[in-house]
């Protein structure tokens, strides 16, 4: 009989749940609630001490590339390493979390995110004066990659690039150069390639290939060797009023047929994923697409990737339309860019309907100058 009993609360109880949980999701008028917003399911949880949240940081670390690519992933990291930082970190653990923050911030920047960018920008400078040395340095690097964009950007006159010059090549000449440089190498270069003094311009690519050559990491050494200091004498300053020729395949495995192009305007891009500038372009050149396609504008894409895999995904996340062309085996570095002495990307050259080169700098404002010019509005 007891048992009976005790069955029929836990029944009531049971259905008694059930009632309260239906109305939970209803509002007072009748209508369905709103679903709460989704958690962050890589968040660390509240109330972790610093030695639980590096140990936390580590292990997201450990994580491969398929999860940390995962919407929510770099926020939660940036959340826990935030914590540490804000929470009298000693020395250890600062290193850990500030080094984690940076490096997540900054492969964001690099594809094109520019609120990360400044992120990383305002925490290396809070941060360049760390008591930490690896902690300073790799502050002090962001900043250094923050002048010369400031730069690329127009924003510093003659006598101030002259002095960011010097100050780079005395970074470069006192700091172990490793593949995190790999950035700042190619930013440096195209600071370069925009000068007017050709001669002082040689003479700089001679200085920093020879520096950037001599790194122990192969990928930046090789990026010395093959774009800067095998590359003394580019044509792509004299190509202007000349015809281009393109040969190759694309990365899906088609032969790349470049007749088809003539009669069209064409923006030829050479670019990489792992290009902050060209990655935030590409926005710029879908919106031109997209206006002056139908008026017989294309553009054609030459990736400098080694990754296939990574590429591909980057097309496909981003509706890319226009052909890409691809060359697994020249590692980094595509035929094309090497018949034509490509040193620094963003490179992309307008060609006219003659298959002629009308730019060798068409990118931001300047990209629609130039197309205003070559698709004049009817009166």
């Amino acid at each position: 009989m007891r048992s009976r009993v005790l069955f029929q609360v836990a029944l009531l109880l049971g259905l008694a749940g059930l009632a309260l949980g239906f109305l939970g999701t209803v509002s007072p008028q009748g209508a369905p609630a709103q679903q709460p917003e989704r958690v962050n399911p890589y968040l660390a949880p509240p109330g972790l001490d610093n030695d639980q949240l590096v140990r936390y940081l580590e292990r997201m670390q450990r994580k491969p590339k398929s999860i940390r690519n995962r919407p929510g992933f770099a926020a939660a990291v940036l959340d826990a390493c935030t914590r540490v930082l804000e929470n009298k970190p000693n020395p250890s653990q600062e290193k850990t979390a500030a080094i984690a923050l940076m490096d997540v911030l900054h492969d964001q920047a690099v594809a094109g995110n520019a609120e990360a960018q400044q992120q990383l920008y305002t925490w290396a400078a809070r941060l360049r004066k760390s008591s930490v040395p690896a902690v300073a340095q790799r502050a002090r690097l962001h900043l250094l990659e923050q002048q010369v964009h400031a730069a690329r950007a127009g924003r510093l006159d003659d006598a101030e690039i002259a002095r960011l010059f010097e100050h780079l090549r005395k970074y470069c000449q006192e700091t172990e150069l490793t593949g995190r440089h790999l950035y700042l190498a190619s930013e440096i270069v195209g600071l370069i390639n925009s000068l007017g003094d050709r001669d002082a311009a040689e003479e700089l690519y001679e200085t920093f290939g020879k520096l950037f050559a001599q790194s122990k990491d192969k990928k930046l050494a090789r990026y010395a060797k093959r774009k800067i200091l095998k590359q003394s004498d580019s044509p792509l300053a004299h190509l202007v009023g000349k015809p281009l020729e393109l040969e190759g395949t694309t990365v899906d495995g088609r032969p790349f047929d470049w007749k088809q192009y003539r009669g069209k305007v064409v923006l030829v891009d050479f670019w990489a994923t792992w290009c902050g500038p060209c990655v935030r372009e590409i926005p710029n050149v879908l919106k031109a697409y997209e206006k002056y396609h139908d008026r017989g504008f294309e553009v054609v894409g030459i990736s400098l990737d080694q990754d296939r895999e990574a590429l591909e995904e980057f097309l496909e996340k981003h509706n890319i339309p226009w052909a890409t062309l691809f060359d697994e085996e020249a590692a980094g570095m595509h035929p094309m860019a090497r018949k034509y002495g490509i040193r620094a990307i963003p490179a992309p050259i307008l060609v006219d309907r003659q298959g002629k080169v009308v730019h060798t700098a068409a990118r931001g404002p300047m990209l629609w100058k130039l197309l205003e010019k070559q698709f004049p509005e009817k009166p």
